[in-house]
């Protein structure tokens, strides 16, 4: 879908989100700079970051309040997530996956119902590692930003 398209209707979906209360999911990826603008206008929606892998605008996303963001399944060899993994505040991380598409797609190879569970197992091991954490105190963090990310 054309960007002159998309453009208004995410504004009226963060406006709606602010309307309503509700948080939002901001797919990033190749527009980071153009959507970090526009979120700035609604500081109290809560938004998460999916999957956030730029090498740029951390810093600026990490500016904006109520701005979560998630780590996936690349964390084990894309340095810039890896940045973010160590970079965002604990209180403002997630763990995610994608699915079982989304981690065979990270390690590029299929995978079974299996491997998701052994792989988002060493996902909070390596995240936490990298935050130096056990996975259980990554866990328990987590939990606690989905309460006051959904608050």
């Amino acid at each position: 879908m054309p960007l002159a398209i998309q453009r208004p209707v995410f504004q009226k979906q963060l406006e709606l989100a602010a309307m309503n209360h509700k948080p939002v999911v901001l797919h990033v990826k190749g527009c980071e700079r153009e959507l970090l603008e526009g979120i700035h206008e609604f500081p109290d929606v809560h938004k998460l970051v999916h999957w956030y892998s730029s090498k740029r605008y951390l810093q600026q996303y990490l500016a904006v309040p109520n701005t979560w963001f998630s780590v996936g399944p690349d964390v084990f060899n894309d340095s810039a997530v890896q940045k973010v993994a160590q970079q965002v505040p604990a209180e403002l991380i997630f763990i995610e996956s994608d699915g079982l598409e989304g981690i065979s797609w990270a390690q590029n190879k299929p995978l079974d119902e299996i491997d998701y569970w052994q792989t988002m197992q060493r996902l909070y091991d390596e995240v936490a590692h990298l935050r130096k954490l056990t996975a259980i105190e990554l866990e328990q963090q987590i939990e606690q930003n989905w309460q006051q990310f959904f608050a």
